[in-house]
């Protein structure tokens, strides 16, 4: 066996492929989904280990910075672990992982997320992160010239639009007037958004405005329920628009005010299984909460 180690630049497109094998038998590209994962300047975050016939196991780490309430983080978030089935049993999906934390150790990370909640992450002492509620949107309201209970324009006061490259601008500072967030540069923002996938799925970013100026947007998922898994900017706003483009909507457990808003308008909370956890490398300053992501990073 070679490993557990980085991955050399060179074997990508081979884990890559070993990787679809695993995560996606039946057709789908993981470079594509997961674009800041699996490139070329992030293969030295990418623990592997090989034998003679190729890769075996594999645990990828992406670095990044978050801001908790004006706290900055160093988070690593590790995702698409596997191993071979054939080689499964010895030990190699802990090995790769724990070296995808050597590698977060070394380079001061504060936090680590895993998009996993299973007996192997337990052992390695991760915790469950704080739950997610999944919010059913009630039918979208229609502008009844008819009905005089309510003014048609009560429905007119916001408007959709897709988002697309030139909005990558205006989508980073609605993003960054969030409390609690990654740190995502302009390289990042390209490749989420040229992606086309929000979370884990295929997806589409929406810009609401109301009253004529940017309110904020919504990342929605599309798929067999249409689930917004990111949004930022005016709660209010992207309530009232939410409905128009989705199912549900996914809200973290720090954004307690909105979770008050939908249940005070009568909105459904459904339970969301999103297996996620953490691990504190160090002592953090005082009880934190864990960054949301919609456009994902593992």
């Amino acid at each position: 066996m070679d490993g557990p180690r980085p991955c050399l630049p060179d074997e990508l497109p081979e884990l890559i492929a070993a990787a679809n094998q695993v995560f996606r038998p039946s057709g789908g590209d993981m470079a594509r989904d997961y674009p800041l994962l699996f490139s070329e300047a992030n293969a030295v975050n990418l623990t592997v280990v090989r034998d003679a016939a190729g890769i075996v196991a594999h645990a990828g780490l992406c670095l990044r910075r978050a801001l908790l309430h004006g706290v900055s983080v160093a988070v690593a978030a590790v995702g698409a672990v596997f191993t071979r089935e054939s080689m499964r049993g010895r030990g190699l999906g802990s090995a790769v992982v724990a070296g995808a934390l050597d590698q977060a150790r070394a380079t001061g990370s504060d936090l680590v997320l895993v998009s996993g909640d299973g007996p192997l992450y337990r052992r390695l002492g991760f915790i469950s992160g704080p739950a997610a509620h999944a919010w059913a949107c009630p039918a979208p309201a229609t502008a009844d010239p008819n009905d005089r209970r309510a003014p048609p324009a009560a429905v007119d006061t916001f408007d959709l639009r897709p988002a697309g490259d030139a909005d990558m601008p205006l989508l980073a500072r609605i993003y960054d007037a969030e409390a609690v967030r990654f740190v995502r540069d302009a390289a990042d923002w390209r490749a989420l958004m040229r992606s086309g996938v929000v979370f884990a799925w295929p997806g589409q970013i929406w810009v609401v405005t109301a009253a004529g100026a940017p309110a904020g947007y919504l990342a929605v998922t599309r798929g067999t329920r249409r689930r917004v898994f990111e949004l930022a900017g005016d709660r209010d706003a992207l309530i009232a628009a939410a409905p128009q483009v989705s199912d549900d909507v996914v809200v973290p457990a720090h954004d307690e005010e909105m979770e008050r808003d939908l249940r005070a308008r009568g909105w459904q909370c459904r339970p969301v299984t999103l297996p996620a956890g953490h691990q504190w490398l160090q002592p953090p300053p005082r009880p934190l909460p864990v960054p949301w992501y919609g456009l994902n990073y593992v």
